[in-house]
């Protein structure tokens, strides 16, 4: 416990001070003036002459004595001058002529018995602090306070008015308090006064030192520098109300001034013994994703629904493990805990090389109602049909799509295709601009990321030509596949056809390799729907002279041709629209 005491000047009662006066020595209230004038003594009167001498500037304390002796030779005597220069006194002293019993304000000349006669108080009042006596004591010296040197190194760094609030904060009638005292052993451990500054704003402000306050000092003192260095950018208190102070806030990257609550629970059990370098890392991992809240698909929903936010802090520590769970390593919006709860690679945006990224998938096209194989190819077709065309069998597209997965999975994903059966009783076609009008009044799905295909009754004119079938990609304009499924083609026919144009679809073209849409090569050397020596079989090539699988993937099976936009829209809102392709899937 620390205790006021009176901070003085305290003088030396025993003390014997000289000065000059009136061209006299002055010692106590006694002044003496020695002139010796006379007659030539003898050798024994010389000897009590200059002993007078010696004494009197012994008595006067004199800092230098001066004698001049002059011989008048007409009278035959010697005439003696001895100068006294008065003795330097200190500082405290230069103002006093104090009586020889301690009492009177040096005003006057005091006689040699003790009463002067000049203006002086005898009853010894009124002084500067400079006698025993009980002297008025300085405003300022009487508000110091002893304390410890924490505390008087931030007193001097605070403005009077703040220092007057914190003393005031600090101590009662007089004395500093106990909380006070645990409050400076906190403060010791940190290494600058501008920290312990913004600490004792916080403490001036609240007008006492609450339990909480130190607690979080000595919280925020065992934190890292990340934590540390927050404290005199933003201080120690808490603006926006939500249990976490504005240094701890701005640390983890969220606004001081904004309430941040559910991040103060998260928080709240790792501060309990001072936050460790991973904790930190992790809040700041934390406040990042707090801009994206209230999004269902985003990282937040994610972390939520995989308990990694208040369920990894529940018992008051986390590792590596737990930072590694909600980061993405990825280019993509998924966190890696999901990537690796849906079988995705958590290094890779488009896990598969579809074209999808992987959080599209799991997200926007899930909940469109389709299937999804996040960590497998997908390939989605919007169908629609001429009134009067022959209709696919689901057996046909079957074939083409149980071809297609069965022929991979070893060297590759495994490819799935999708045929989403949308529209009925559209118009027939008869030229590309007829499709191009066709994909604009009828693509529901456009935007989704989904191939267009049109089967027709008849075929369609093409370069000069009619064809029974023609695919185009552009990035330009639309992207379709259309087919005529003659209806005196056995199913295998029409699948084949069905496959062939689409394989152009997904990337493959003659400029390729010269066995695509020739006869340069047999059925036997290069064995696919590709090329036109291959009877009606719904096959692609898996190896030499050229691999189709490979091809398609490298152009991640025409997606680049396919927009995306609805799905890419749909992850930013956290939703889909209302109304959906072709009513739903």
């Amino acid at each position: 416990m620390w205790s006021r005491s009176v901070v003085g000047r305290n003088p030396v009662a025993s003390m014997e001070r000289f000065e000059r006066v009136s061209g006299q020595s002055k010692r106590g209230n006694a002044f003496y003036h020695a002139v010796y004038t006379t007659g030539m003594p003898s050798t024994g009167g010389w000897t009590r002459v200059l002993t007078v001498v010696v004494v009197v500037v012994l008595l006067a304390g004199c800092s230098s004595v001066q004698f001049v002796d002059e011989f008048d030779e007409e009278n035959g005597e010697i005439e003696t001058d001895t100068s006294v220069e008065e003795a330097e006194t200190s500082e405290t002293d230069e103002e006093d002529d104090a009586g020889a019993d301690g009492s009177g304000d040096g005003e006057g000349d005091a006689d040699a018995d003790g009463s002067g006669d000049g203006e002086h108080d005898h009853d010894g009042g009124d002084t500067d602090g400079d006698e025993a006596g009980g002297g008025e004591v300085d405003g300022d010296e009487a508000d110091a306070l002893d304390g410890p040197e924490v505390y008087e190194e931030t007193v001097a760094e605070l403005s009077d008015s703040e220092a007057a609030a914190f003393r005031a904060a600090v101590t009662d009638d007089d004395e500093f308090t106990d909380a006070a005292a645990s409050l400076f052993e906190a403060m010791e451990a940190y290494g600058t006064t501008a920290e312990r500054v913004a600490i004792a704003e916080r403490v001036a402000a609240a007008g006492e030192v609450r339990a909480e306050t130190v607690a979080d000092v000595e919280r925020l003192a065992a934190s890292p520098p990340a934590v540390r260095s927050e404290i005199t950018a933003v201080g120690v208190t808490d603006t926006s109300g939500d249990g976490l102070l504005d240094a701890e806030a701005a640390a983890f990257g969220v606004e001081p001034g904004e309430a941040h609550p559910e991040v103060a629970a998260i928080a709240e059990p790792l501060a309990a013994d001072g936050y460790a370098d991973v904790d930190v890392e992790f809040l700041q991992r934390v406040g990042e994703m707090t801009a994206y809240q209230g999004n269902e698909y985003e990282v937040w929903s994610q972390a939520e629904q995989l308990g990694l936010l208040h369920e990894a802090t529940a018992d008051g520590e986390v590792d590596e493990g737990d930072l590694w769970d909600i980061e993405n390593d990825a280019s993509n919006r998924l966190i890696n805990g999901m990537e690796e709860e849906i079988g995705t690679d958590p290094e890779r945006a488009d896990t598969s090389g579809d074209g999808f990224d992987d959080h599209l998938k799991w997200g926007p096209l899930r909940d469109l109602g389709v299937e999804v194989n996040p960590a497998e190819i997908d390939v989605y077709v919007e169908m629609d049909q001429a009134q009067h065309a022959e209709q696919l069998e689901r057996r046909q597209l079957s074939l083409i799509s149980g071809t297609m997965s069965r022929e991979t999975g070893d060297d590759m994903p495994r490819v799935n295709m999708h045929f989403e059966q949308c529209e009925l009783r559209a118009e027939d076609v008869h030229t590309t601009d007829d499709l191009d009008q066709r994909y604009a009044e009828h693509h529901e799905a456009q935007g989704y990321g989904f191939h267009y295909f049109f089967v027709n009754n008849g075929m369609v004119e093409f370069e000069d030509e009619l064809v029974p079938g023609v695919a185009r990609s552009s990035t330009r304009g639309p992207s379709w596949v259309m087919a005529d499924v003659d209806p005196d083609w056995s199913p295998s026919e029409q699948a084949s056809l069905v496959a062939h144009e689409f394989g152009h679809a997904f990337g493959i073209y003659d400029t390729d390799f010269d066995g695509v849409d020739s006869r340069e090569y047999s059925a036997t050397e290069y064995n696919s729907v590709m090329n036109y020596n291959l009877d009606h079989t719904v096959t692609f090539s898996t190896g030499s002279p050229f691999d189709d699988y490979a091809e398609m993937q490298r152009n991640d099976f025409g997606q680049r041709f396919q927009s995306q936009h609805m799905l890419e829209g749909a992850w930013e809102s956290g939703e889909l629209p209302e109304e959906q392709p072709c009513g739903g899937f």
